[in-house]
């Protein structure tokens, strides 16, 4: 998760990382927020009484920063809670104590940035004004865990929530129901990315190893690619906000590959968008080691060019001087 200049990191440690990428070959991080386990276990061997300081006591799964206050990030938990963290004291803000099981997604709204989208292994969705931690403004129990929740850029008003059970789900905030239910995927749809140019397009990817690219225009959810990245498991996906049509995909197989929609002629035919025949760079660990080999060969060849040259050159001179 970018924070202007930084980079925030979650993982099975119960801290979070922020990284200044200004910084060439950092060999720690700027700061952390929360504890770790080690030391939350040592202080409750000593002081019984004590609570361990502010932090979560599990793995972060999640982490979302605010769009609209700079200074205030999310994290999600394996511990149950929702921590909202100033960055200008590095401490919990406040915490959302409104699931019963493990906090798996979370997503700050674009504009109100008090409102909040929290999905867990509960199967419940819950919308939150950070305002009133205590309350929970609204709640929808969909079937299956939640995977993914997301914010539609189009529609304020509106959002989508995916399930491990292979569900896509489009639900208003002023409404009980959804506007729709997909069956998108055979296994857990782990990403979800809705373009902001063409709008209506979502990217959907899922444990069962495909990218699926949908029109969901007036609430008819319409197929319009389905493609095996060859990843394997996809366990996330991003799009660029500089261009929309830009995705990244993270998979258990070749790290991080990149994705341009207009690159798909069923993608810019339905859309009606500018195709782009232009290759997106590939940035898979496979991709980066073969880049690494061409350089290395390139440079090979450069210096056997410089020395066929230089006695080319040298050969020349003692035909000159032979024939003087």
């Amino acid at each position: 998760m970018c924070l202007g200049n930084m980079i925030a990191i979650g993982s099975m440690s119960s801290v979070i990382e922020l990284w200044d990428l200004d910084l060439i070959d950092a060999i720690e991080p700027s700061f952390i927020l929360g504890e770790p386990q080690s030391k939350k276990k040592k202080a409750k061997k000593e002081k019984k009484t004590t609570k361990p300081k502010i932090g979560h006591s599990g793995a972060v799964l999640d982490l979302a920063s605010n769009h609209n206050f700079n200074h205030i990030l999310a994290s999600a938990s394996t511990d149950e809670t929702i921590a909202l963290w100033d960055l200008g004291t590095t401490q919990v803000a406040s915490t959302l104590r409104h699931h019963s099981d493990k906090v798996q997604t979370i997503d700050w709204h674009a504009t109100d940035g008090h409102t909040l989208l929290s999905g867990g292994f509960d199967k419940i969705v819950n919308l939150y004004d950070c305002r009133v931690p205590d309350e929970c403004s609204k709640s929808w129990n969909l079937n299956g865990e939640i995977e993914r929740v997301l914010w539609n850029p189009s529609n304020s008003n509106t959002f989508l929530a995916s399930t491990d059970g292979g569900f896509v789900y489009s639900l208003d905030v002023r409404l009980d129901k959804p506007l729709f239910t997909l069956q998108a995927h055979e296994k857990a749809v782990t990403g979800l990315a809705l373009s902001t140019e063409p709008q209506h397009c979502l990217t959907t990817v899922s444990a069962d190893h495909y990218v699926k690219v949908w029109d969901i225009t007036d609430n008819k959810p319409a197929l319009v690619i389905s493609k095996d990245m060859k990843m394997n498991i996809i366990n996330c996906i991003g799009s660029n906000p500089n261009s929309p049509t830009v995705l990244a995909l993270g998979g258990e197989n070749d790290g991080v590959r990149l994705l341009d929609l207009r690159t798909l002629p069923e993608v810019y035919k339905r859309f009606n968008i500018q195709a782009n025949n232009k290759p997106v760079p590939d940035m898979s660990n496979n991709a980066a080691e073969n880049n690494e080999e061409e350089e290395m060969m390139q440079e090979k060849f450069k210096k056997v060019n410089k020395s066929n040259l230089k006695d080319g050159k040298k050969k020349k001179k003692k035909k000159k001087v032979a024939k003087f």
